[in-house]
């Protein structure tokens, strides 16, 4: 299967736009209850980018359960039982997500409709976690109207992957991990069917560092030859 990247020049236009999302473009004058909801669009975005989480495990993140802190980090984790493919995982998360997870619990969460004693991260109006259907349409639309990209949770997580096994078909053992497939073979028949494009930038920049090496010993061997004809010489 090949998977299809959105039109998008690169993977910073939805980090942009969470960026600006939450912190660059809010009205001067609104409620708390509206700051609360540009924050939890932004958060939700920012996971959605830089863990490749599906939807359900986003929608469904408890703070008890999911949420591990450890040595300045914070990670998210998750049993066998929560995940699709029945197979535990963990991610750190980048430190800018880091950051507006940190100003969303603090300051933002507290005024969402149904957060009250809800376990949930992101909490549905009336309990129990956001909807599916909304947390897509929220990354879909935000993205949609800031950036004028088209792109859902399940591109988003495609997409990332595709961009990091295009750099270089080494990173895949990562991507694999990172989305939790079952088996490597999985990532390969996804992301690299045929991976003779980014294997021959490897390649090509495999021999230009031995070039660069050969030159380098070559100048060397250059040197001693002229310091032991200067020394001959003067002998």
């Amino acid at each position: 299967m090949k998977i299809q990247s959105p039109n998008m020049s690169s993977s910073g236009a939805a980090h942009r736009c969470s960026i600006n999302w939450a912190t660059k473009r809010l009205p001067l004058e609104i409620s708390d209850h509206r700051k609360a909801k540009y924050h939890e669009r932004a958060l939700s975005i920012g996971i959605f980018v830089y863990t490749g989480l599906r939807t359900q495990n986003v929608r469904t993140i408890n703070l008890d359960r999911n949420i591990r802190r450890s040595g300045g980090k914070v990670m998210l984790t998750f049993s066998a039982e929560e995940m699709k493919n029945d197979r535990s995982l963990e991610l750190e998360l980048h430190p800018w997500v880091v950051a507006l997870l940190e100003d969303y619990l603090a300051n933002h969460r507290r005024h969402l409709p149904g957060s009250g004693d809800n376990p949930y991260l992101f909490p549905g109006k009336h309990g129990g976690p956001r909807p599916a259907a909304t947390v897509r349409e929220d990354l879909t639309r935000t993205v949609r109207r800031w950036t004028g990209i088209r792109i859902t949770p399940h591109q988003v997580r495609h997409f990332s992957a595709k961009v990091a096994i295009d750099i270089s078909p080494s990173h895949l053992m990562a991507v694999s991990q990172r989305l939790g497939h079952a088996s490597p073979d999985t990532t390969i028949e996804y992301y690299l069917p045929n991976g003779s494009l980014p294997a021959s930038r490897v390649m090509n920049e495999i021999l230009e560092e031995a070039v660069k090496a050969e030159h380098k010993t070559e100048k060397s061997r250059r040197r001693r030859n002229n310091r032991w004809k200067v020394r001959n010489k003067n002998d």
